[in-house]
């Protein structure tokens, strides 16, 4: 065939692949999501929903003013969760599934320290069985100097240090500050050195309230943020159908890349997520002026670290639970 044949023909039915290959993405998050299956959930499902459902009570447990009784029916789907993991005979001593019943248990003593009662609650977690029992959920509190004196040590104390702070302290973080972060993020890996990410730092009191409320994930923790970074990703640096996911992939690395540089420097920071529905995201890059070829690949909050700091225990799973050796 012709050279020129050929790559008109490639043109031509580009569309209909790349149409092809989202048909395909579509029907893997719709098979195995568990918002599509919340009426079969799979141990993975309900792993996933277990952490979910237990994170959001322990955030709300930071909060410097805690709204007793929060998290009502978070509270009662967890339960759910937890109940139906047990029925499924599946294994006790899962960190997951130890950790809600622990953040329930936390839940409990914090209402109770505070005279609100909770009793019902008790006497429903009362009945779950105990896996593991030592495991902590709930939150951490710490000194200021633990996260500013981090910086110092070697990588491994410092990559252990990093924590989403969502409540920060009075001092200001300037512009300066946060483009040395930026700065120091540059060497991110990035896909045939094509470097397809945009920062847009947000300064003004109005835009960062505008922001958030559009992005709808900080919630009532917004006191004292100094600025919101929005990390978005090119699609005009991207070629073939088989690229369509690669801003979200390079947009990723570069936001934990700043995450770590906002910590070395000083800057409390939190990564909040870009999940919007598609009007949100028309609206969000009306409002900072972002080009229509961007991908929104996350929001960063940042701050000062004020001089105690409330964070989220936020267990993780181990490199035995992640990891298969292949050989």
């Amino acid at each position: 065939m012709d050279k020129n044949i050929k790559q008109k023909v490639k043109k031509i039915v580009a569309p209909v692949r790349l149409l092809g290959s989202y048909l395909y993405d579509l029907k893997n998050f719709r098979d195995y999501s568990f918002e599509f299956n919340s009426n079969n959930l799979s141990k993975d499902n309900l792993r996933a929903e277990i952490t979910f459902q237990y994170h959001a009570l322990e955030k709300g447990m930071c909060h410097n003013r805690i709204r007793l009784g929060y998290g009502l029916e978070r509270r009662k789907r967890l339960l759910y969760l937890l109940r139906k993991w047990s029925d499924n005979n599946y294994q006790l001593d899962d960190k997951r599934y130890a950790t809600g019943v622990a953040v329930l248990k936390r839940y409990i003593e914090m209402h109770e320290e505070n005279n609100f009662d909770v009793s019902s609650l008790k006497e429903e977690v009362g009945k779950l069985p105990i896996g593991i029992e030592n495991i902590l959920g709930g939150y951490e509190e710490k000194e200021k100097e633990y996260f500013i004196n981090a910086r110092n040590k070697n990588f491994e104390q410092f990559s252990k240090s990093r924590r989403s702070i969502r409540d920060y302290g009075e001092d200001d973080v300037t512009v300066n500050e946060i483009e040395e972060a930026i700065e120091l993020s540059t060497l991110y890996p990035s896909v045939c050195n094509r470097q397809a990410v945009r920062t847009y730092v947000i300064m003004s009191k109005e835009k960062m309230m505008e922001c958030l409320k559009l992005q709808n994930g900080i919630q009532g923790m917004a006191q004292n943020i100094r600025s919101v970074i929005v990390v978005t990703s090119d699609n005009s640096y991207f070629g073939n159908l088989n690229e369509r996911n690669q801003n979200f992939i390079d947009g990723g690395i570069f936001s934990m890349n700043l995450l770590y540089s906002l910590t070395y420097k000083n800057i409390a920071a939190c990564a909040l997520n870009a999940n919007m529905n598609t009007k949100n995201i028309k609206k969000m890059k009306d409002l900072i002026g972002i080009n229509k070829s961007e991908d929104i690949i996350m929001f960063i909050s940042c701050g000062s670290y004020p001089e105690k700091i409330k964070y989220p225990i936020s267990n993780r799973d181990s490199s035995h639970d992640i990891m298969s050796i292949i050989r």
